[in-house]
């Protein structure tokens, strides 16, 4: 694979159909603040139990007894530095070597444009550099992403006057394992870098016609002969009954074209008439996002 990342898939009334990508050096920014952050949670793991023995074999003064209970629990980097800036301010004897350790000696420099945390001048100064890098190149990615689905949004509410969209919780689906993905960590960690949510937020205030059709079954429920049948993380499906092998996606928008046309015949005459006529304009589509509206990510 090239490393990009199906977020989409959709098919037109006009019989055109595609997917919608993140691309390879999106996806590599994505999995650049994933290692930033596995270094900043190695680090402290290392720090937080080398200052975990220093306390047990040190005589300490009650506050900071009293601010690192039940240190081993912590997992997170900013109440470790809260407690070291306090400590800056309340430096007691014997604390010498360990407060070096977690926030540097005075006359301690950095050396700029190397990134190993023996080239740093204290955990905290360390962490907070990779923090900032961190932050400021998960936000780069964001913009990115936030780029392509803007200009995906924009062009296919000006091909299709009517969207077909499932009515989907997309915070809670991009939490939820589907069946086969307990297992998967690579699976869950895309889910939230897709943010099919957003997506679909972009072509709802941009759509002339967006509509709203039940989840239930799309992936699961074969376009053909009807039969429901499993689900899973699988991109591809064969269905039991008829022996079709489907795409997982592809068999989603097209149950919820199908779905769209049910529910049109049981409009009002009027209002299914002016709907048929704003679909005869341009040609309508459905939008099946690929981690909640298939209900599940998809590999690279």
């Amino acid at each position: 694979m090239d490393g990009s990342l199906r977020v989409a898939s959709w098919g037109g009334t006009d019989g055109e159909e595609k997917h919608l990508f993140l691309p390879a050096n999106v996806m590599a920014m994505f999995a650049q603040v994933n290692d930033i952050k596995s270094i900043r949670d190695t680090a402290f793991d290392e720090v937080r139990a080398k200052l975990a023995a220093w306390l047990k074999a040190n005589p300490i003064p009650d506050w900071l007894q009293e601010q690192t209970k039940a240190l081993h629990q912590w997992r997170s980097q900013r109440r470790l530095a809260r407690v070291i800036l306090h400590w800056r301010g309340n430096r007691f004897a014997g604390d010498d070597e360990i407060f070096a350790h977690l926030d540097g000696t005075s006359d301690g420099a950095k050396l700029r444009g190397r990134r190993d945390k023996d080239t740093w001048n204290g955990w905290r100064n360390w962490d907070k550099h990779l923090y900032e890098w961190e932050r400021n190149l998960h936000q780069k990615a964001i913009r990115y992403r936030r780029a392509i689905y803007r200009d995906f949004a924009a062009f296919l509410t000006r091909k299709y006057n009517c969207i077909i969209m499932e009515d989907i919780n997309w915070h809670e689906i991009g939490q939820k394992a589907e069946v086969g993905e307990a297992d998967n960590a690579k699976v869950r960690a895309k889910k939230p870098i897709g943010a099919v949510g957003e997506l679909a937020q972009f072509i709802i205030e941009r759509a002339a016609c967006p509509e709203v059709v039940e989840a239930k079954n799309t992936t699961r429920r074969c376009p053909v002969c009807g039969v429901i049948g499993e689900g899973g993380s699988a991109l591809y499906h064969e269905c039991k009954n008829c022996g079709r092998i489907w795409d997982r996606d592809k068999k989603a928008w097209l149950n919820m074209l199908l779905t769209g046309e049910r529910l049109d015949a049981k409009l009002p005459k009027k209002k299914r008439d002016a709907l048929r006529k704003a679909r005869r304009l341009a040609a309508s589509g459905p939008v099946t996002q690929e981690t909640p509206v298939a209900l599940e990510p998809c590999g690279a």
